[in-house]
């Protein structure tokens, strides 16, 4: 695109891009050595847990709350005969699926399943990583077999991806998605990886486990035209330079700007 006459333009952005990756240092050194500017805005903050060699390390350093709670349902669970299966085939897929239709997210339009649309993108997503072993699920069963909780997660060796999770509204009281979350992460520990990524935002359901966060964000790219060039250095350098040095002309802005709204 840098070559290509068709391909001219002076603004670009790149969305969910994330602060802290090698590729992103790299793709920002490269776009300078072609003459373009960029800036980084942050907007979602993705909690993750990087893992020590053991269980007992990683439930030491929660908090004595949660570890008491985590406890707590985590006994119960076995009162109740709860137990685990974790998978790497797509075997028990079926019974994800239908699951998650009991769930608040398929009501909401974010299930796996909630439309044909988002069950055939799921359904690509669970055949892929099953056919490059990177595929794990996970289910948490009632002592008769019915499950009640599960989680969608990627597995690349190094690290752990949590796609999606739900569980049976009815189990709510057993805390199915918390007692299937600690064997998911026990595995995780023994099984050698460095990594359990939560992905999405920070909810506090998951800051219980974790107080690292990755910043994703918007990479601006400009290059060329004055214009773009004035709008980076406006944002990128001018803004920080005021939130840091003359805090209150920024709260003048914003006052003019409500008035006028």
């Amino acid at each position: 695109i840098w070559s290509d006459p068709s391909m001219s333009w002076s603004f670009a952005e790149l969305h969910s891009t994330p602060d802290d990756h090698p590729a992103t240092a790299l793709l920002r050194r490269e776009l300078e050595t072609r003459g373009a500017r960029s800036g980084f805005e942050p907007a979602m903050s993705s909690p993750f847990r990087r893992l020590p060699e053991t269980w007992d390390e990683l439930d030491g350093g929660l908090g004595k709350s949660f570890r008491k709670t985590l406890r707590r349902k985590c006994n119960a669970g076995k009162r109740h005969g709860l137990r685990v299966e974790i998978s790497t085939d797509a075997r028990c897929a079926p019974e994800i699926f239908a699951l998650s239709e009991k769930t608040w997210q398929h009501e909401d339009g974010t299930g796996i399943g909630s439309t044909p649309r988002i069950r055939t993108f799921y359904d690509g997503v669970i055949a892929g990583a099953e056919a490059r072993g990177e595929l794990q699920l996970a289910l948490l069963r009632s002592e008769e077999g019915a499950p009640l909780a599960f989680e969608l997660n990627l597995d690349d060796g190094r690290a752990v991806y949590n796609l999606k999770v739900g569980y049976d509204p009815e189990a709510q009281s057993l805390s199915p998605g918390l007692v299937l979350r600690e064997r998911v992460l026990q595995e995780a520990v023994e099984s050698g990886h460095a990594e359990f990524d939560f992905l999405g935002t920070d909810e506090p359901y998951k800051l219980h486990w974790t107080d690292t966060v990755r910043v994703h964000g918007r990479l601006v790219v400009v290059r060329g035209a004055p214009a773009p060039l004035l709008y980076h250095w406006a944002k990128f350098r001018l803004r920080p330079w005021l939130e840091r040095n003359a805090p209150w002309v920024l709260g003048l802005k914003r006052r003019f700007a409500s008035a006028s709204g």
